[in-house]
């Protein structure tokens, strides 16, 4: 939604991800795509997509699923998503990757990543 005379546009909160060594995020590509499965780190994370840290390149416009695990009690979600827009990480050995949810993320898996210190609040 824009408001039409600052054309400012309306996002949902962004989560910062706070202790990334808990959270287990894994990127599952279409069959053919190569390499299949790309481990990635959260940067930050929203109701309607997340940011994330790959060592390899996806295509723009790209369908994966995202399966997101976190804490010792572990619980896994998979979560559709297309990949919106990458670029370089500033020394260059990765890719900053923002993808958007095709649903909006649960409430119940928010609150578990903010249960699990894995969120910052703020």
């Amino acid at each position: 939604m824009a408001d039409e005379f600052w054309n400012y546009v309306v996002r949902r909160p962004r989560h910062v991800g706070r202790r990334t060594e808990i959270v287990h995020v894994q990127l599952r590509r279409d069959e053919g795509r190569l390499p299949d499965v790309v481990e990635a780190e959260l940067v930050d994370l929203s109701r309607g997509g997340l940011q994330l840290v790959v060592p390899t390149p996806l295509s723009k416009g790209e369908h994966v699923q995202v399966r997101i695990s976190c804490g010792e009690n572990s619980f896994d979600n998979d979560v559709a998503a297309t990949v919106r827009w990458l670029r370089r990480t500033e020394d260059g050995a990765a890719w900053h990757l923002g993808l958007r949810f095709k649903e909006e993320l649960q409430f119940d898996l928010l609150g578990e990543l903010f249960l699990n210190d894995a969120l910052e609040s703020e």
